[in-house]
C-alpha cells in the first residue's frame, strides 16, 4: 500500500516584468547581502554574480579585469583568467555553465573574522576595466552583434548594514517631579517581551536613598512606567510610590535583562544611575527653615547626637511639601502644567465625548484636546465642525459632501432612480443553471470607473434552484444577495421595455432634421433645432437626448458620452420602437426599418449601495451574464438624483470624501466622530475615497505651527 506524503514545493511569483536594453557592459547580480539590506550577520560572506554582456563571436577583446574592494580597501582581483584574494580575505571565483552568449563569474569573498562591527555599513564595489562592444540578441539595427555596449573603466558600488550587536545603555536618570523619574537609554528599546522596559517587574529593584545624613528620605518603589511621547523609545518614564525628599540623592538601577529592539540586554556596566530628589521651585523673598526657625539655639546647641535635626528635618519635609501644594494649586487648571490624572479630570469635567475605547490619544494628544474642545462643542452640527475634528484628532484631510447632489432632468430621470447605479438584465425567467455558473462584477470606482473597482464573483450552484434548467428570478436575487458584498439585487416589476440604442455621438445634424419613429403603434416626429445644441454640427448623446424626451412624451432616453438609448415607458409584451423616416436617420446611424422591441417577463436588476454621484456598477464577466442577459462590460453608474426615494432621511444624508483610502479602524473612528458632530437628523451614509482634496483654508488649531512654509496672507 502507497503512502501519501504531502509535500510543501517552493513557487516562485512574478509580479511584473520591465523590458529594456542594458547599455553597461558589466553587471552586476544576485548580491547577498543585498543593496540597502540590514541586519546582516556579523560574520557574513559577500556573494554576487559579475555578467559581461558582450558577445564576441570573432575573439578580438579580452576578457575584463576586475578589483573587488570592500570599504575602499582592495580584498580581491581578477585578471588574465585568474582570481586573486588579498590577505587576510579568502574567496573563490566559479565559471557556471550556460548556454547564454554572454560571460558570467560566480563570485565569493569571505571576511576575516572580526572586521566587521555593530551597525557597521558595508559598501562593496567592483571596478572593471574592460573594452568596447556589442551586446547579445543581434543583429539589431545596424550593429552586427546587437545593441552597443559601453566600455572602459566602470565602477559599481553598493551599501549593506551589519546587524546591532551593542549592549543598550542607561545614559541618565533625572526627577521630573515629586513621583517621576525620567530615565534616558543610548538607543531605542524593546517595547514587548521579557526585555521590555514597559515590564514593571523589569523595575522591581527598589530605588534606594544615599542621603547625607541627617536629611529624611526612604527608598521608593516603582509603580507604573510608559514611554516619553516622541522620543523614539529611548525615554520612559518611572512612576515612585512615595514624594521623593528634595535634595536627596537616589540611586536607580534597572533589570539586568532590559534590552533593546535588536535584543541585546543591556550592558551590565550601564544599568545604575543616581539623581537628586525633585527640588520645588523656591518663591522669592520666602525663607523657612525649621531648624533655624523653630527649634531654640541652645536646644540646638545641645543635639550633640544630631537626633534633634533629623526629627526636624522630618518635619521641614513635610511642611515643604505641603507649601509646594499650595504654591502649585492652580497648575491643575493649566493644560500646559497639569498633570496627566488631572488633564483627565478636566476633560471629564467638561464632557469629554471622545472616549471610545477605538480611540486612543496620547498625554500630548489630550492636553491639546483640553485646549480646543469648546470649541469643538461650537462646531458641533456643522460641516466644518466634522472636518476640522476629524483633522485635528486624526490628521487626515476630509470633506463633507452631499449623499445626493444633482437634480431631476425632466424627461430622463424617473421617480425613485437615479441615485443608485444598476445595471437590469435583458433576459426574464425563466434561466437555465443546469451547471455551474458565475458573474463577476464590480462596484463603486467613486470618481474615476477605472480606480478603486472591487471584483465580486458571484457563484451560482444548480443545486440553489428548484428547477435548475427553469431557475426563478427570486432564486438568483437570493443568491446574488448571500455574496454580492457593497450591493444588491431585486426583482423589475413585469415587462420588459423596448430600447433603441444610437452609438456614434457627436452626431451631424442640421437644422431641421427629424427623426420619425413609431411607439407601440403611435406615430411620432422629433424635429431637431439649431438652439438644441451647441454646435450644431456636432450635436452630444445627451443633447439628443433631450429634445428626444420634449417631443416623444412615450418613451425616456438615457445617454452616455457616445451613447444614446431610448425606451418605452410601456413594458407590455407588445413594447416596439420602429424607425419609419426623418432626414436625421443618417447622422443617427440609423435605417429605416430599424425596430426594437420588448418582451413580458421579470428581470434582475443589480445595484450598488452607494448612492449620489459616481457610484457605478459593472458587469465584466462570468458565464452567468449571459445567461441573465447582462452584456459584456455593461455599467450602470448614477444619473440624476432622487426628488423623495423610499428612504426619506437620504434627503438629509451625507458622505464624507478623503484624499487616500483609510483602513476600517480609522474609517470608524471618522464615523464615530461624523455621528457625534453631526446634527440629529442628518445621517452619514459613505466614508470614500476622491482624487484630490484641498487642504482646509486657514488654521486648525492644535495642528498648524508657525513656520517658514505658513502662508499668513497673500
Amino acid at each position: 500500500m502507497a503512502n501519501l506524503v504531502e509535500q510543501i514545493l517552493a513557487t516562485l511569483s512574478i509580479d511584473s516584468v520591465n523590458v529594456g536594453v542594458v547599455t553597461d557592459r558589466i553587471i552586476l547580480t544576485q548580491r547577498d547581502p543585498q543593496p540597502m539590506e540590514s541586519d546582516i550577520s556579523v560574520n557574513t560572506t559577500i556573494k554576487m554574480v559579475v555578467i559581461d554582456m558582450l558577445v564576441d563571436p570573432e575573439g578580438t577583446i579580452t576578457d575584463p579585469s576586475f578589483i573587488f574592494l570592500v570599504n575602499g580597501q582592495q580584498v580581491a582581483s581578477y585578471a588574465g583568467g585568474t582570481f586573486t584574494p588579498v590577505l587576510p580575505w579568502s574567496g573563490s571565483m566559479t565559471f557556471p555553465d550556460s548556454d547564454d552568449p554572454y560571460t558570467s563569474w560566480n563570485i565569493e569573498l569571505i571576511p576575516p573574522p572580526g572586521l566587521f562591527e555593530s551597525e557597521d555599513v558595508v559598501n562593496v564595489a567592483v571596478q572593471t576595466n574592460v573594452g568596447t562592444g556589442y551586446g547579445h540578441n543581434g543583429p539589431w539595427g545596424h550593429f552586427l552583434y546587437g545593441h552597443a555596449i559601453n566600455g572602459g573603466y566602470t565602477e559599481i558600488s553598493y551599501d549593506f548594514q551589519i546587524e546591532d550587536l551593542t549592549p543598550p545603555r542607561l545614559l541618565s536618570a533625572e526627577a521630573i517631579d515629586a513621583f517621576t523619574v525620567r530615565v534616558t537609554f543610548d538607543e531605542p528599546m524593546a517595547v514587548d517581551g521579557t526585555g521590555s522596559l514597559l515590564n514593571i517587574d523589569n523595575w522591581a529593584e527598589t530605588i534606594t536613598r544615599h542621603n547625607v545624613d541627617p536629611l529624611p528620605g526612604v527608598n521608593l518603589d516603582v509603580v507604573s512606567v510608559e514611554f516619553l511621547d516622541g522620543s523614539n523609545n529611548t525615554v520612559v518614564d518611572l512612576t515612585v510610590n512615595w514624594e521623593m525628599t528634595q535634595g536627596c540623592l537616589y540611586r536607580l538601577t534597572a533589570s539586568s535583562i532590559i534590552s533593546d529592539d535588536s535584543e541585546n540586554q543591556i550592558d551590565q556596566s550601564y544599568r545604575v544611575a543616581e539623581f537628586i530628589g525633585f527640588q520645588f521651585a523656591a518663591v522669592p523673598r520666602r525663607y523657612f527653615d525649621h531648624w533655624t526657625m523653630m527649634i531654640p539655639l541652645k536646644n540646638r546647641q545641645e543635639d550633640l547626637t544630631r537626633d534633634l535635626q533629623r526629627f526636624s528635618n522630618c518635619i521641614a519635609e513635610t511642611l515643604g511639601l505641603l507649601l509646594s501644594d499650595i504654591d502649585r494649586f492652580s497648575d491643575q487648571f493649566d493644560p500646559d502644567l497639569a498633570t496627566n490624572e488631572q488633564i483627565d479630570a478636566m476633560l471629564f469635567d467638561m464632557g469629554n465625548p471622545f472616549v471610545w475605547p477605538e480611540l486612543v490619544l496620547t498625554a500630548d494628544e489630550r492636553r491639546n484636546l483640553l485646549r480646543v474642545l469648546i470649541e469643538i462643542y461650537r462646531l458641533k452640527g456643522t460641516a466644518i465642525g466634522i472636518e476640522s475634528t476629524v483633522q485635528f484628532i486624526l490628521g487626515e484631510n476630509v470633506k463633507v459632501v452631499p449623499y445626493l447632489e444633482e437634480g431631476w432632468v425632466l424627461g430622463i430621470d424617473e421617480l425613485g432612480t437615479g441615485s443608485i447605479a444598476e445595471v437590469m438584465s435583458d433576459n426574464g425567467e425563466p434561466f437555465n443553471f443546469l451547471s455551474d455558473a458565475t458573474l463577476v462584477v464590480e462596484l463603486d470606482g467613486y470618481f474615476d470607473i477605472n480606480a478603486n473597482s472591487a471584483k465580486q464573483t458571484i457563484l451560482f450552484d444548480p443545486t440553489k434552484f428548484t428547477t435548475p434548467s427553469a431557475g426563478r428570478a427570486s432564486e438568483v436575487v437570493d443568491i446574488i444577495n448571500d455574496q454580492i458584498i457593497g450591493g444588491g439585487a431585486y426583482i423589475t416589476g413585469a415587462g420588459l421595455p423596448a430600447r433603441l440604442k444610437i452609438t456614434g455621438s457627436p452626431f451631424l445634424i442640421s437644422a431641421g432634421d427629424t427623426l420619425q419613429l413609431r411607439i407601440n403603434g403611435v406615430s411620432k416626429t422629433v424635429v431637431f433645432r439649431s438652439y438644441d445644441f451647441a454646435d450644431i454640427s456636432g450635436a452630444t448623446a445627451e443633447e439628443i437626448a433631450r429634445r428626444v424626451a420634449i417631443d416623444v412624451d412615450s418613451v425616456k432616453s438615457s445617454f452616455s458620452e457616445t451613447e444614446l438609448e431610448i425606451e418605452t415607458l410601456h413594458t407590455g409584451e407588445d413594447s416596439e420602437i420602429f424607425v419609419s423616416g426623418g432626414t436625421a436617420i443618417a447622422a443617427l446611424g440609423l435605417s429605416v426599418g430599424d425596430v426594437a422591441n420588448g418582451t413580458d417577463a421579470q428581470r434582475i436588476v443589480i445595484f450598488s449601495e452607494t448612492a449620489g454621484i459616481g457610484a457605478w456598477v459593472k458587469i465584466s464577466g462570468g458565464n452567468a451574464a449571459d445567461i441573465i442577459g447582462f452584456k459584456n462590460n455593461i455599467s450602470g453608474g448614477t444619473g440624476g438624483s432622487v426628488l423623495a426615494p423610499e428612504e426619506q432621511y437620504q434627503i438629509y444624508s451625507f458622505d464624507i470624501v478623503t484624499n487616500e483610502e483609510l483602513d476600517e479602524s480609522t474609517k470608524a473612528i471618522v464615523r464615530l466622530i461624523a455621528e457625534y458632530m453631526k446634527v440629529a437628523h442628518e445621517h452619514l451614509i459613505n466614508i470614500r475615497t476622491a482624487a484630490t482634496l484641498p487642504r482646509p483654508d486657514g488654521w486648525v488649531l492644535g495642528v498648524d505651527y508657525l513656520d517658514e512654509s505658513a502662508e499668513l496672507s497673500e
